[in-house]
């Protein structure tokens, strides 16, 4: 088959993915929309990160689950000795069935720590929101330890639409 041919054979496919597909993307859309109105916007995707690196299972015990995921919002770690953050971060995510609770557990103290010297959530947020343009956004997710730069870069794209990529 001739290059042409080819060319129009994937455009349908692509066509007919996209059609089967499109209530779907409709939802995670809304679902990113919703999720970057949230104050805590940044920890959240840096929590779903986590969650997911390695496997998805992760988000089911952690994100899903309500019990466990209220031992990690920001406001809780907030409340907790800063010595027993690692050691309350492990066990929830142990907990939570995620993929390598100790490493993820330091990343995310190291992470808690780095929102509360830019001002806590909303200053993060906010931080994250000013930066000009795709690139800088992403170096900007790049300064938080833990989830490959690619995983956050798609997280973001995922969870915020064009709105945070475009800026």
């Amino acid at each position: 088959m001739e290059a042409k041919g080819k060319r129009n054979q994937l455009v349908r496919a692509v066509k007919a993915i996209g059609k089967t597909k499109h209530k779907r993307l409709g939802e995670l859309k809304r679902s990113g929309r919703r999720d970057l109105r949230r104050s805590d916007f940044v920890w959240h995707i840096l929590l779903q990160s986590a969650a997911t690196l390695g496997n998805s299972r992760g988000w089911g015990g952690l994100i899903g689950n309500a019990t466990n995921y209220n031992r990690v919002t920001f406001e809780h770690l907030a409340r907790l000795n800063r010595k027993a953050l690692d050691g309350h971060l492990s066990q929830v995510l142990a907990n939570g069935k995620v993929r390598m609770p100790q490493s993820k557990a330091r990343n995310l103290a190291r992470s808690f720590d780095l929102v509360q010297a830019l001002g806590g959530l909303r200053a993060a947020k906010a931080a994250a929101l000013r930066m000009p343009g795709r690139e800088a956004k992403i170096a900007f997710m790049k300064l938080f330890p833990g989830p490959s730069p690619l995983l956050v870069q798609k997280r973001c794209a995922a969870q915020c639409g064009a709105r945070l990529i475009r800026v």
